[in-house]
């Protein structure tokens, strides 16, 4: 294997930890433990500085504070880096020096443990993270600006494959065209004679930062190893978390998971039984109709995303997949371009699409539906570093194909022209 992929990969497990590691600095600090808060910080700015240092194939010394180092950036980065390189250098002295060793054991010798010092109290270990944060900002700079090639996982419904006696997931209802056709259209996109794209059909075990983008085609549904732990799921959420794209095709996201190993399926989803309507019998008694209905706040997407979607009126019922007339407006078209003239087709099959908007939603495509008002069927949500890109319709025609094929491509071009600091 060439030392230039070597250290790719180095860089991308470290830039894997010092994510997970912040998150963990979150919870303490969200515990009030706050030396604890500060420990975990600490570890993410060295492996997010150290991750940087791989992803431009820099020697530096194999200590905790390497801030003499870091000063060879300035021959490898533009000069709009620099105010973030000097900021780099200037976190590392701070928190990856002394600072370091006395936030993990305190002073042993007065025998005063970190929780009693002054120091380590809320407000530094706010500044900690903040300074994680921005470390992390500056490294998935970095990675967008260092991958020439971009590279594609299509999950193909495995988990580990089928020579572990899987049971491939179904082809959903809700997305006619099939992993062969969005492997296609991907892998045949070319600059200038040059392929956009590594694509590569995988099974969800492989899911990953070595990707940029994930895609599910398998529309409400997806490959599990275990129902009630929920493996791939976490995985799947632990990837946008680290600044991945996961696409999701069709519907509403996590609506199932499908047991691979055991073929079973399970909708991941809480039910009561309601009155959807009543008569009266001919011994004047009111007899109701029950029917037992999905309550959508206790999906994995309403209760991780934090977010709510269009749904089924039992009552009335106005339910299932609806023909509706898209349109944008300027800012969509800013971020994946002019979709709506891909096709003399202006109408879409919308189903289970966001229907409120909030700071972390992205509108890339706007419709409007009786009782709700606009809503929005292909959206991008931002979630921690990454990206949750829906498309929530019935994709059945080729003008729906073509129109979310081509705003995945231009939103991946949009993320990689639109750094989160430079």
């Amino acid at each position: 294997m060439p030392k230039k992929t070597k250290k790719l990969e180095l860089a991308l497990s470290y830039s894997v930890r010092s994510k997970s590691l912040f998150r963990q600095a979150i919870r303490h600090y969200e515990s009030f433990e706050y030396p604890l808060c500060i420990y975990f910080a600490q570890e993410s700015m060295e492996f997010s500085i150290k991750s940087i240092m791989e992803l431009h194939n820099i020697d530096y010394e194999y200590d905790h504070e390497i801030s003499e180092d870091i000063i060879k950036l300035y021959k490898e980065l533009p000069e709009t880096s620099y105010k973030h390189i000097d900021a780099a250098m200037i976190i590392s002295v701070q928190w990856l020096g002394k600072l370091r060793k006395c936030v993990r054991y305190g002073f042993q010798k007065q025998g005063t443990p970190p929780e009693k010092l002054a120091f380590f109290y809320k407000d530094n270990a706010a500044k900690a993270l903040n300074d994680a944060e921005f470390l992390i900002k500056f490294l998935l700079d970095n990675e967008l600006n260092k991958k020439t090639i971009k590279k594609i996982g299509i999950l193909n419904g495995y988990v580990f494959g089928s020579a572990h006696n899987e049971t491939r997931l179904n082809q959903s209802h809700l997305n006619t065209y099939n992993i062969d056709n969005y492997y296609d259209f991907f892998r045949n996109l070319q600059d200038n004679s040059v392929n956009i794209y590594d694509v590569e059909k995988i099974n969800a075990s492989k899911i990953g930062n070595i990707f940029d983008v994930i895609i599910n085609p398998f529309s409400e549904s997806y490959p599990e190893i275990h129902l009630n732990n929920l493996y791939v799921f976490y995985k799947i959420r632990n990837f946008i978390q680290n600044g991945g794209i996961f696409v999701n095709l069709g519907g509403l996201p996590f609506w199932a998971a499908q047991d691979v190993v055991n073929n079973k399926s399970r909708a991941i989803v809480n039910t009561r039984t309601f009155p959807i309507r009543g008569r009266i019998n001919q011994g004047n008694n009111v007899v109701l109709e029950m029917a037992e209905i999905p309550l959508l706040e206790t999906t994995l997407l309403w209760r991780y995303f934090n977010i709510q979607t269009t749904g089924d009126n039992f009552v009335t019922g106005d339910s299932g997949i609806k023909e509706l007339k898209i349109y944008q407006n300027e800012k969509d078209k800013k971020i994946v371009g002019d979709l709506i003239s891909i096709s003399a087709n202006k109408v879409i099959h919308e189903y289970r699409a966001i229907k409120k908007l909030d700071s972390h939603i992205i509108p890339l495509l706007r419709a409007r539906r009786k009782g709700f008002g606009e809503i929005y069927p292909l959206t991008a949500i931002r979630y921690d570093f990454g990206y949750l890109f829906l498309a929530s319709m019935s994709i059945n025609t080729d003008s729906e194909f073509s129109r979310i094929v081509q705003a995945i491509h231009n939103f991946i071009n949009w993320r990689s022209q639109n750094p989160t600091l430079l």
